[in-house]
């Protein structure tokens, strides 16, 4: 059996690049020592350096965020949102025209930077999901959507939890927006919901072992219920919906 070799665009070292975002096997990064934002084809190694200007194209990895989605079945766009002090700026770039263009501002919500942190989109059923997350743990998380139609960004529902502090990871599972919450500080509660028609069900609980689910990236990868938990500095665990107890929950080797 041959070995595939993967490149990165530019021949980038994978230090020098940010992962920032997928959708259908497509992945936006950006270069940390030139902020720029690219698209890349991992399986076809086929990469786009996208244009820049003053404003647009240039990734801060202090305040900005993207996300993928689908203007047509088989016509994609990259979403920008970009922070101008307090107001925030939306704009999108089309691989068919080949340009930026400013999608609209949002203001009206009064989340600056300095006290909100936005994870990156995901994408379903027309809507870009984004989790915008408050640095004072009094304050409740959001969940803002951008109608891939209509071009709006609006607020919609979020789980309603008995404590306020709480981390949200967005996941697409076979077609269905869910949502992992870790809530409950310093005693952690970790719940799976399911939206259904722009209501949020509670569809799994997290074993009282008080796991550790902040600063993570969380992927679902098999039909059978599993999850891969991946924290900021490499360790991975899995989660198995259909076990109970501590056998739910284990980690995998680390490798160096």
């Amino acid at each position: 059996m041959s070995n595939i070799v993967v490149s990165l665009p530019d021949e980038a070292y994978p230090q020098e690049v940010n992962i920032l975002t997928t959708l259908n096997g497509l992945i936006c990064l950006s270069c940390r020592n030139t902020n720029k934002l690219f698209i890349w084809n991992p399986l076809t190694n086929a990469f786009k350096t996208l244009p820049t200007t003053t404003t647009r194209g240039i990734f801060n990895t202090q305040s900005d965020t993207v996300g993928f989605y689908l203007q047509h079945p088989n016509a994609y766009a990259l979403l920008h949102v970009k922070h101008d002090r307090d107001i925030i700026k939306l704009y999108k770039y089309s691989p068919r025209s080949g340009v930026w263009k400013k999608v609209g501002t949002l203001n009206e919500y009064q989340l600056g930077t300095k006290d909100h942190q936005w994870k990156t989109g995901t994408f379903n059923n027309g809507v870009l999901y984004f989790v915008v997350e408050p640095k004072n743990l009094t304050q409740c998380v959001l969940l803002l959507a951008f109608d891939a139609h209509t071009k709006k960004l609006y607020n919609t529902t979020f789980p309603k939890l008995p404590t306020t502090p709480s981390d949200a990871h967005l996941l697409v599972i076979h077609n269905d927006l869910h949502m992992f919450v870790t809530h409950g500080f310093p005693y952690w509660t970790v719940d799976l919901w399911k939206m259904t028609s722009h209501a949020w069900t509670k569809v799994w609980v997290f074993p009282p072992i008080r796991p550790m689910l902040t600063g993570v990236t969380i992927t679902f990868i098999t039909t059978t219920g599993k999850f891969m938990v991946v924290s900021d500095d490499g360790f991975t665990n899995e989660i198995d919906t259909t076990k109970d107890g501590d056998d739910s929950y284990h980690s995998l080797p680390y490798y160096m």
